[in-house]
C-alpha cells in the first residue's frame, strides 16, 4: 500500500459508509403554539411585516421567525444533555458549565 492509499483509506471508508446511508426526515411542522418543552417556551414566534402601502408600486411582505435552538424535532448529542448534574462519561456540570 502506498502512502497516498494509507492516508485516503479512512476518507474512502467514510465516503463509502455515507453512500450506503438513508435520510429519514422526522421534522414536524413549526408553528405558533406547537408543543414545546416547557423550559424552552415560547419556542416559536413568527412576525409578518406587510409593506403594501399605496403608491410604492411593487410591494412585499416579509416574515421573521424567532425560535429557540431546541424547537422542532432533533436528536441531542450525548454531550448536550445531563441527568442529575452529570453528562455522558461522568462529566459533572452545573448552571455555569463543567465542574
Amino acid at each position: 500500500m502506498t502512502m497516498t492509499n494509507t492516508v485516503n483509506a479512512p476518507v474512502d471508508a467514510l465516503l463509502g459508509a455515507l453512500r450506503r446511508t438513508s435520510i429519514i426526515d422526522l421534522e414536524q411542522p413549526r408553528y405558533a403554539g406547537a408543543p414545546t418543552f416547557a423550559a424552552h417556551q415560547p419556542g416559536f414566534v413568527y412576525s409578518l411585516h406587510r409593506r403594501h402601502e399605496p403608491g410604492l408600486g411593487r410591494t412585499s411582505a416579509s416574515g421573521i421567525i424567532v425560535t429557540a435552538e431546541h424547537s422542532g424535532t432533533h436528536i441531542d448529542a450525548l454531550c448536550h444533555q445531563a441527568y442529575e448534574q452529570e453528562m455522558f462519561g461522568g462529566v459533572q456540570v452545573n448552571s455555569q458549565g463543567q465542574t
